[in-house]
């Protein structure tokens, strides 16, 4: 609770659409998501540019871009239609009231519902454009199943598939036979289905986790490099920009863990009642969700890019460094040789064993 009420920005966040701050979710989710179009295609440009064929890692960035859009257009959909951060009473109420309610309620569970599973299936990609990414940079011998890069990474992307597989299994049946309360009222989820908060704090709690791992990965491999403290500084910050995924990842996580131990007498004042509670937190986990999810993406995309620029120490150990001399025996890597080496033959040099 102290952690809570001290962070702003996830107090903001908490109480970002009980304001009724549509203008605010729009233009955050908008910008992210055209940041996320910008660095997929720029991504595909850098390829191209140095003249590599598009692999399992580049791939894997094009659904999930597919799916963070997929997210953003259901939400904005369910904020026309008024859906979302509004509260709309069952109980207690005239029938048509009633009827109005349970069709607005419906709307907002197909939503979440929906948007549950493209979340999923887009972090378990992200996750796994990571993996193959490095997978390409510091596995030389794919076939050797003897190395340890490739046993480790190797071991990570069969965890990542086996956890996105189980989160979105788990939402499939998580209603048993009855399948209609996904899409149904709030009173038929909560009382038909798995507790859906447990579910999304077991969520939060392993996407970091996992998070953490898939980023603390690369760093033994390239402190092995026989390179300056300054070059393995400026490689390892490259590869460590996973972890913007993980800060959001992070702070969804405590904020879940924030409404899980809330009770009726701690809420804040601008609950000013406690059947609102539901909708707003439900209204702020999509938003959590997308902002995750469009920052991860753009996360994957930043080393790959960074290709472009064709300076400093990241470009010439992603571009010309031969992965077989420079990671298997550790030795160093000249870099103004084999760039202008690299240059010369069109980024086809003998040198370049991975190309990013």
């Amino acid at each position: 609770m102290l952690l809570f009420h001290s962070c702003p920005i996830l107090h903001a966040c908490t109480m970002l659409f009980y304001f009724g701050s549509y203008d605010i979710f729009v233009g955050i989710i908008s910008l992210l998501i055209c940041l996320d179009i910008v660095a997929v295609v720029t991504r595909v440009y850098a390829r191209r540019l140095t003249r590599q064929k598009l692999e399992t890692d580049d791939w894997l960035v094009v659904p999930v871009l597919i799916l963070n859009i997929g997210m953003a257009v259901s939400v904005f959909i369910g904020i026309g239609d008024h859906a979302l951060t509004h509260r709309y009473p069952t109980s207690d109420v005239s029938p048509e009231q009633a009827a109005y309610g349970k069709a607005k309620q419906g709307v907002l569970m197909k939503i979440e519902y929906a948007l549950l599973l493209m979340v999923a299936a887009a972090l378990t990609l992200i996750k796994l454009s990571f993996l193959f990414f490095y997978k390409r940079v510091f596995v030389y011998d794919k076939t050797n199943w003897k190395d340890v890069r490739n046993i480790i990474i190797h071991a990570l992307i069969a965890l990542i598939i086996i956890w996105g597989l189980g989160f979105v299994l788990i939402m499939l049946t998580g209603c048993r036979n009855h399948f209609y309360a996904h899409y149904s009222t709030l009173e038929d989820t909560m009382g038909k289905c798995i507790n859906t908060f447990l579910y999304l704090y077991a969520f939060a709690i392993s996407d970091f986790i996992t998070d953490v791992l898939i980023i603390l990965t690369p760093i033994p491999f390239i402190l092995k490099l026989r390179l300056s403290l300054k070059r393995k500084l400026g490689i390892m910050l490259v590869f460590l920009l996973g972890a913007l995924a993980a800060i959001t990842s992070m702070m969804r996580m405590i904020w879940m863990k924030y409404i899980m131990d809330m009770t009726e007498s701690q809420m804040p004042r601008e609950f000013a009642n406690p059947i609102d509670m539901p909708f707003i937190v439900i209204s702020t986990e999509m938003f959590w969700f997308i902002l995750e999810a469009t920052i991860a993406l753009i996360a994957a995309c930043l080393p790959t890019i960074s290709t472009i620029f064709r300076t400093g120490p990241v470009h010439h150990f992603l571009q010309n460094f031969s992965s077989k001399g420079s990671i298997k025996s550790g030795s160093t890597f000249s870099g103004k040789s084999r760039l202008a080496d690299w240059r010369k033959t069109g980024g086809q040099s003998k040198h370049t064993q991975v190309e990013v």
